[in-house]
């Protein structure tokens, strides 16, 4: 699991790059493709959250188990 969830990590943090990438500097940073950009950004950013808070909890967990 511990594994898993570090490639996904950075399978994510890959794809919110790619979406920076996708950002159109010289049309207003307000016009509608831009806008599609940004809530994948976001939608990318509130998963690898999500992502990053489960590894940090069984990552805990599993290393309790372990100690004892």
């Amino acid at each position: 699991m511990k594994k898993f969830a570090l490639v996904l990590i950075i399978l994510l943090i890959g794809l919110i790059i790619y979406n920076v990438t996708n950002i159109d500097f010289t049309d207003s940073l307000t016009s509608v493709p831009n806008q599609h950009v940004y809530m994948r950004l976001v939608a990318n950013v509130l998963v690898l959250i999500s992502l990053v808070f489960s590894y940090r909890r069984y990552s805990r967990k599993t290393d309790k188990q372990s100690q004892q």
